[in-house]
């Protein structure tokens, strides 16, 4: 603090002095143009610009009119929970917008914008504009239009009280994700997105991004990129923050806070869900039959389209003005014929019009085919309504199982979406290891581009955890999409081949059949054509076999030390020009004695290669000790394919620490094999002294075995 009483100045300098200390002044940032709560559960601003009203006043009487009065049908497209309401007087006039987050369905909705709207009224007692953001949802109301206006202030800037434990790796994984979650959340219909990334050795990353769906794409954009590059002056090393607009919303935490369970929509199945329909937009009014007679006609015309038949998918229009009904669209599954596919677009139009009648939008999903009408045009990609069909039945083994569906799912969805213009579908097909073999089916409609449709496959998949986790089947409907998978094939059978899953050892149950077949009756044949010249040459030659079978245990007798012979050119180049770094029971010849060795001294890190160092380095030490104890020299120590499953997918189960592995020159090859003695008692000490198995215990013989066919 500077004492006045100490300056000797002039009037003049200490004019300037303060001049000079007032234009320096910190001018507030966004952050502080609010106020919160103590946990910032709720935070507000009431605005001095729009002036106050007085108490029982019309102006308050028409805004408690409406906070307290939410409707039950919100006004967005879809599930996102979005109010704009006024009142009808011009004088007084009263403006209200609320938004739910994306995530709420309209019973959670309804509640917090009770709770918010008492908590705006109390906060801002009689400012005739304010705004109040709570974590599931905001309401702000003016006395000026605020409706498809872009408004970034008031706004503010909420961090997170934790460091992150890296800022820089932290940062490097955030920024895309955002980027990304914000072109993703402004191109879609909802103006809603969510999304999740993994950091290394530390909690992945959770974001959230919302704009008021009144907004345009561009400027949907536009605000959350400007919340994004806010960042780094307040949140750059946190693990959490939020950005508050009233247009817009920008949020990311080290766990999750969104709900990830998806929309599901109030649809209707048959007993057996052989089709489900979902019927939108209900009218009284007489307009609409002008409508359904021209939704009619069009599903009439393509029961009999046998060109566009042919590739399963239909899209047309028919009218004018409001009776207009807009891309009549039908898809058939990928795998029909054309007749099949007329067929069932046939039923399915007289089910969606038996089923929802005089409405202005309809979908009905039959197991074969969809046919949606509506009085709007559709964009590109539509994810809702949808719904969930879960098999009733349980998997036998549901880690296995979801572990074989993943890359399944993932594989089918990649192909479809890489379809063209005509047909985006594919299907597959995977065999859990010694359980059922799973079979799947994705498809879009061909209007989508490549990125949407994978998107909308990619959505669906994203959901099967919590929709069939532990099912033996499932299917996800969606206007622009849909997944199946089964346990029973339910489409027709492809070229593609059957798809291995990487946990599995051997090959598949039909590569392994057919195997079987051809290598049975060949060998017969060969030991039928060996056993007659044998028995021919027995009979002539009797003096020959017996010496044949003197040579044969003359080669018996031969060491194994003079069966190894290899030219001195050779044994430089495999020994590096026997470099120390090669010489037996010390690293050489061999990586896995080498991993031993590091694991053993503790320096198993130097086997990570430098191109996966950013990835978690507990778990490659983990998959390190699992390698190792899959060459252990007994077998019974070693382990099966299914806990091997088990160890790299849950870290609840312990792992035992491995022992030395079996090695060239000491492993177990049984009293048969004659060794030379300065070798035998060279690996006796070897296997002593490192406290190997002994002879006794069943371990794998390091050498090929040979069948000798003797004659009876």
């Amino acid at each position: 603090m500077i004492s006045f009483g100490t300056l000797n100045m002039s009037p003049l300098t200490l004019l300037l002095f303060f001049l000079f200390r007032l234009i320096h002044l910190p001018i507030p940032n966004h952050a502080q143009l609010i106020d919160c709560t103590s946990s910032a559960e709720y935070c507000w601003n009431c605005s001095s610009n729009g002036g106050n009203y007085s108490a029982n006043s019309l102006y308050q009487r028409n805004l408690n009119n409406l906070l307290l009065s939410f409707p039950s049908v919100a006004l967005a497209p879809k599930t996102i929970r979005f109010y704009n309401l006024s009142s009808p007087q011009v004088l007084n006039k009263v403006n209200v917008i609320a938004l739910c987050r994306g995530d709420l369905d309209s019973t959670n909705c309804l509640s917090c914008l009770n709770t918010t709207s008492r908590m705006i009224l109390d906060q801002c007692p009689n400012q005739m504009e304010a705004i109040l953001w709570g974590e599931r949802c905001m309401v702000r109301y003016s006395n000026r239009s605020i409706y498809q206006v872009l408004e970034e202030d008031p706004s503010g800037m909420l961090p997170s009280p934790n460091p992150v434990p890296d800022p820089e790796v932290f940062k490097n994984v955030l920024k895309p994700l955002l980027d990304k979650l914000i072109n993703e959340t402004s191109s879609n219909e909802r103006l809603y997105g969510t999304g999740n990334a993994k950091v290394a050795d530390a909690k992945p990353i959770y974001a959230l991004a919302q704009c008021t769906p009144d907004l345009t794409e561009k400027e949907c954009k536009a605000c959350l990129q400007d919340s994004s590059s806010r960042l780094p002056g307040c949140c750059a090393e946190v693990d959490g923050a939020r950005i508050l607009k009233p247009s817009c919303h920008l949020r990311f935490e080290n766990g999750p806070f969104y709900s990830t369970t998806a929309p599901q929509q109030n649809g209707v199945c048959t007993d057996n869900a052989e089709y489900c329909w979902k019927c939108l937009a209900s009218e009284n009014d007489t307009s609409i039959n002008m409508f359904m007679t021209n939704v009619k006609e069009l599903l009439s015309s393509f029961s009999s389209d046998k060109t566009r038949s042919a590739y399963g998918f239909f899209n047309s229009s028919i009218g004018e003005n409001s009776n207009k009904a807009y891309a009549i669209i039908a898809l058939c599954r990928g795998d029909l014929s054309p007749e099949s596919c007329r067929s069932c677009v046939s039923s399915s139009s007289k089910n969606i019009l038996d089923n929802c009648p005089n409405r202005w939008e309809a979908i009905l999903w039959d197991e074969l085919c969809m046919v949606r009408y509506n009085n709007s045009i559709f964009s590109a990609r539509n994810d809702d309504p949808r719904m969930y069909i879960p098999n009733p039945n349980n998997v036998w083994e549901s880690n296995l199982f979801r572990l074989t569906l993943k890359p399944l799912l993932d594989k089918i969805t990649s192909k479809a979406s890489m379809g063209d213009s005509l047909k985006k579908y594919d299907s597959g097909q995977a065999t859990v290891p010694g359980y059922e073999t799973i079979y799947a089916a994705a498809q879009c409609t061909p209007d989508l581009d490549k990125d949407e449709c994978y998107g909308c496959l990619d959505d669906a998949a994203n959901f099967i955890p919590q929709q069939f986790d532990g099912k033996q089947g499932g299917r996800i409907l969606k206007p622009s999409c849909n997944l199946r998978f089964e346990v029973k094939p339910f489409f027709s059978a492809t070229a593609d081949p059957v798809l291995s899953p990487n946990l599995s050892e051997g090959k598949n149950t039909t590569a392994r059949n057919v195997a079987i077949a051809v290598v049975i009756p060949s060998v017969a044949v060969v030991i039928i054509i060996i056993m007659i010249c044998t028995f021919l040459k027995l009979k002539k030659k009797p003096s020959e076999n017996l010496k044949i079978e003197a040579e044969a245990e003359v080669e018996e007798d031969i060491s194994w030390d003079d069966s190894l012979q290899f030219n001195l050119d050779t044994m430089m180049k495999a020994t590096c020009d026997f470099s120390d770094e090669n010489k037996l029971g010390e690293g050489g010849f061999g990586s896995v004695y080498k991993a031993w060795r590091n694991w053993n001294e503790g320096t198993a890190a130097n086997l990570i290669d430098p191109k996966i160092l950013l990835g978690s380095r507990s778990e490659i030490l983990r998959c390190i000790q699992i390698g190792l104890l899959c060459v252990q020299e007994d077998v019974a120590d070693r382990p099966t394919v299914n806990s091997i499953v088990l160890m790299l997918n849950s870290h609840s189960v312990t792992i035992r620490a491995p022992s030395k592995p079996a090695f060239f020159m000491h492993s177990n090859f049984g009293p048969e094999m004659s060794l030379s003695s300065n070798n035998s008692n060279s690996a006796a000490s070897q296997s002593h002294g490192h406290g190997s198995k002994s002879d006794s215990n069943q371990a794998s013989k390091n050498k090929a075995s040979m069948t000798e066919l003797t004659p009876r």
